[in-house]
């Protein structure tokens, strides 16, 4: 987007009861449990290849929550994103139909930390409309590079409508944590070709420090991370150390030459000097093999660094 124009990220209308609320607007209440975290708590710099790859994130639309302390259900129906502008309104736009359902059988808070075992099951179907056919194109693991894995490279390739099915589970146990999302989608392009794709990523994190990651049990998903001792209580803040294994499979297609998967391993130093400031490193080693017969592999290794505050 052109930096002179304005995006919308949350933007709706929310009417809360006990224990249901009603949402319309721009929002990512459906999306699945890494999606539904903000990159601003998440323990890498880029989201995992499947959330990026199979388009999840916000779009306008209307949605129904019910919740509770340790659980959350949602279902929603969804057009386009107010970020993408009309260039024709006789035509139709995407549509996507969408729930989610997450349950915490364990979730203990103590001086010591969180106790926590959460799963979670999502689903999605969509329909492109009059917009852009769905292509499904990740780049090398924290974003940076050419997209060398893809489910079709023209037109008559990408997708018109997929359905997508999503298991997550995560644990906490005081400084120790880890996280794991599987996802497998199902889609037919404008010739009939059928379109067969799945991913998993694992991530394992430690707080060097001894703070555990917060979650938000009435929407299943983690927040930010607090430090015990700010800098400006005289301590080091907040430091972790994450590691994830991310895959994803593109080879399952009729057509394109590009197809193929796609492995990746990262690390990540995190620091929290104090609330609302966070300094994060990444390395990730990112593998891309072609499958079709002639074509070449690829490899990308990354580095980023970035600094972060929020208000």
């Amino acid at each position: 987007m052109p930096p002179s124009q304005v995006a919308v990220d949350d933007a709706y209308l929310e009417y809360a009861g006990d224990f249901y609320s009603l949402v319309i607007g721009e929002n990512n209440v459906t999306s699945p449990l890494e999606d539904r975290t903000s990159s601003l708590d998440i323990p890498f710099v880029e989201r995992s290849s499947i959330i990026n790859a199979y388009g999840y994130g916000r779009a306008a639309g209307v949605a129904f929550l019910t919740t509770g302390a340790n659980w959350m259900g949602a279902v929603g129906v969804y057009g386009d994103s107010l970020n993408n502008a009309d260039s024709n309104f006789a035509l139709d736009e995407s549509m996507s139909i969408s729930g989610r359902f997450t349950w915490a059988p364990i979730f203990e808070t103590s001086p010591d930390g969180v106790t926590l075992l959460h799963l979670g099951v999502s689903a999605r179907q969509r329909y492109n409309g009059d917009d852009s056919l769905f292509r499904y194109r990740p780049r090398p693991l924290n974003g940076r590079g050419s997209r060398w894995i893809e489910s079709g490279s023209g037109a008559a390739n990408a997708t018109e409508s997929d359905i997508s099915y999503g298991f997550e589970v995560a644990g906490q146990w005081n400084a120790f944590g880890f996280t794991a999302e599987y996802i497998t989608l199902e889609g037919e392009t404008t010739t009939n070709a059928n379109v067969e794709s799945n991913g998993y990523y694992v991530d394992v994190n430690w707080s060097l420090t001894g703070e555990s990651r917060a979650y938000r049990g009435n929407q299943g998903s983690f927040g930010p991370i607090v430090p015990a001792r700010s800098m400006l209580d005289g301590g080091w803040g907040h430091w972790d150390v994450s590691a994830r294994y991310d895959y994803i499979d593109l080879t399952d297609i009729d057509v394109g030459t590009s197809r193929g998967e796609q492995t990746s391993y990262a690390v990540a130093l995190n620091w929290v000097p104090v609330d609302h400031v966070r300094f994060m490193l990444n390395y990730a080693q990112t593998d891309m093999d072609r499958t079709a017969v002639g074509s070449t592999d690829d490899e990308a290794q990354v580095f980023t660094l970035r600094s972060q505050f929020d208000f």
